[in-house]
């Protein structure tokens, strides 16, 4: 599975949440990273569609993936009854790169 992670924007989450109560928005107090989701699922008038990207609980692993609810491995769920269309230039998608770690040298090294 090649997934792609965006973020969108917080004022069009705001407009969102207005219309669905469920919908998860803007980072919470406490929760150290804004919510990420996965997309472009849909292509559909010009619309773009995306899945919010879930933490992996508990429930999750007696829980039997379905059409609607992938599981990605024991780190994440997808939703896809939760996705939403998104008019281009209302997202961003975010490029991972490695990071190339060094072990500290050592007096003896």
């Amino acid at each position: 599975m090649n997934l792609r992670f965006y973020e969108i924007d917080n004022q069009y989450i705001d407009y969102l949440s207005a219309f669905e109560p469920h919908f998860f928005h803007k980072k919470q107090p406490g929760q150290q990273n804004e919510r990420k989701y996965i997309g472009i699922l849909l292509q559909i008038h010009n619309m773009d569609y995306f899945a919010p990207l879930s933490s992996f609980k508990t429930k999750h692993a007696k829980m039997k993936e379905s059409v609607d609810f992938i599981k990605i491995k024991d780190y994440a769920v997808l939703n896809l009854n939760n996705m939403f269309p998104v008019l281009g230039g209302l997202y961003n998608m975010l490029i991972f790169r490695k990071k190339k770690y060094q072990l500290p040298r050592t007096a003896s090294s």
